[in-house]
């Protein structure tokens, strides 16, 4: 497993023009994909090792990357990894109630886990 990700690595080396902001891509890719780790920047840090998640906010606040070669660059990777005969995606959409208006993609809308329209935020995994 661990080839894989260093080949995932790699592929998005070029997407970060600093060494130091490819490192942190790393790191919070190698946190994304740790099993149990919520998905935000504290969690992140603490399961990578890092004491506080300052790099990571800067990161995804601050640095300059290319956000769309990045995606191209896994979609790619993913194609070549999971386009094996019989493979399936799975696409689950999941909407999470929310009180107030100040995060992002909050909205009223219909939202099939409470069953009525409410102020939620809609997550897709895959």
């Amino acid at each position: 497993m661990e080839a894989v990700f260093a080949e995932l690595a790699a592929d998005l080396a070029p997407v970060y023009r600093r060494r130091d902001l490819r490192a942190n891509g790393v790191l919070y890719l190698r946190g994304l994909l740790m099993p149990g780790v919520a998905g935000n920047c504290w969690s992140i840090a603490e399961a990578v090792g890092l004491d506080r998640p300052y790099r990571l906010h800067h990161l995804l606040e601050r640095a300059h990357w290319e956000e769309d070669t990045a995606r191209n660059v896994v979609r790619a990777f993913l194609t070549r990894h999971l386009g094996a005969d019989g493979g399936v995606l799975i696409f689950d959409e999941t909407g999470q109630a929310k009180k107030g208006k100040k995060t992002a993609a909050v909205g009223r809308q219909y939202s099939g886990t409470m069953g009525r329209v409410e102020n939620v935020i809609v997550a897709v995994s895959l």
